[in-house]
């Protein structure tokens, strides 16, 4: 079930493992990619300079906060004429220093387009959401 749920999450995942922590899950995934194209001049390369994990908070399952952790990868652009040497890898289903999945964003916009942010925080939390009611303003600040 996790394993498909990380799939619908994003292709480029592939499911490691997962643990259950009181309320919460935790989801190991890495990238499956071989190349990975250097977003800032298009070059493919598949040079990796260090790795590191990354958190993040997918949609509830089963009323039970997720949190992916994605063993990321920052590459060498081997294209002498980018202006970057090095960058992190990204998915479609984060954005670049998101912190919830675009799923989440939206089940949250969802409740708290329609109530103050301190009693969407709760809503959500009731559902397994674990959202403060400052991000929440943030977020809404930045859209």
């Amino acid at each position: 079930m996790l394993k498909e749920a990380m799939q619908e999450l994003d292709e480029e995942l592939e499911y490691i493992t997962h643990e259950y922590i009181g309320e919460r899950i935790i989801i190991r995934v890495r990238s499956k990619r071989k190349e990975v194209i250097c977003p800032y001049c298009g070059e493919k390369t598949n040079k990796v300079y260090s790795k590191y994990s990354r958190r993040f908070q997918d949609l509830p399952i089963q009323g039970k906060n997720v949190i992916v952790l994605i063993e990321s990868r920052k590459l060498i652009c081997e294209n002498s004429g980018c202006e970057k040497k090095t960058f992190v890898e990204r998915f479609g289903c984060i954005s670049q220093r998101g912190r919830v999945t675009k799923r989440l964003e939206e089940k949250i916009m969802q409740v708290a387009k329609h109530t103050s942010s301190i009693t969407a925080s709760g809503i959500l939390s009731e559902m397994g959401i674990k959202i403060g009611k400052s991000f929440i303003c943030r977020w809404f600040k930045k859209k």
